[in-house]
């Protein structure tokens, strides 16, 4: 992301990360020279308690601006606004209302501002949290629970790894993916995106994959196929200049 970041919109941009988690790509994004600023949600229960005091030890100077960094409620509004850019990477498929997702980005960002975010969409054929495949696409709990504890009897996925027994490990997943995680698929993140003024495109999903791989290749075309089945796909938000 920050090859491609650095090809669009070089130093020192002005940047938004919605997600920032603990503050490992705020931290990357910092050291190259932009202008950085983050938030994520608390109490959401992706992360663990002490996430955000990570994101301020890893981020001492930003941490002393009480500006730069904040803790928000799922429903509120970003406490931001006039960005070049909203970035945003493995967030979209946990996001429990996307309206309210894309109404924010779009008044945060300036005119001829974009957004740039990574994620696994609806399509993809492997579920990375579970490590298993297909298994955010099962939307009966009863039937998931089931594969998550068979795959575990077999060795596959995550639940004969964690500390509990096997049935407890299969609830806590299948909670964590019925609850924890949204997919959509590409054409609905479109929709939902032009629903609130944004102009949306894929079209830089195959330099996510070069960037991975150290290719030296300029990210100028693509689109979401087939890469939407194997891992991540990276949206193009862009606001209109007038």
């Amino acid at each position: 992301m920050i090859r491609t970041l650095q090809y669009l919109r070089p130093a020192p941009a002005r940047i938004l990360e919605a997600g920032c988690g603990d503050g490992q790509l705020l931290s990357l994004l910092h050291r190259a020279g932009y202008d950085v600023y983050g938030f994520d949600v608390k109490n959401f229960g992706l992360q663990d308690a002490a996430f955000f005091e990570r994101c301020h030890a890893r981020l001492p100077d930003l941490a002393a601006d009480p500006a730069r960094l904040k803790l928000l409620e799922q429903t509120s509004d970003w406490p931001f606004e006039w960005f070049e850019v909203v970035v945003s990477n493995q967030v979209l498929e946990h996001v429990s209302d996307h309206d309210h997702f894309f109404a924010n980005h779009f008044r945060v960002l300036k005119p001829g501002g974009f957004g740039l975010h990574v994620f696994p969409a609806r399509e993809v054929l492997f579920e990375f949290h579970l490590n298993l495949p297909l298994a955010h696409r099962i939307a009966n709990k009863v039937w998931l629970e089931r594969y998550v504890r068979w795959a575990g009897h077999l060795r596959l996925g995550k639940a004969h790894k964690g500390p509990g027994s096997l049935q407890d490990e299969s609830r806590n997943l299948t909670y964590y993916l019925n609850t924890l995680t949204n997919y959509k698929t590409t054409a609905e993140l479109a929709a939902l995106a032009r629903r609130h003024g944004l102009q949306p495109s894929y079209a830089l999903t195959p330099a996510f994959y070069a960037e991975r791989m150290k290719i030296n290749w300029k990210p100028r075309i693509g689109g979401a196929w087939p890469w939407k089945y194997i891992a991540n796909v990276t949206l193009v938000l862009t606001k209109p200049s007038t």
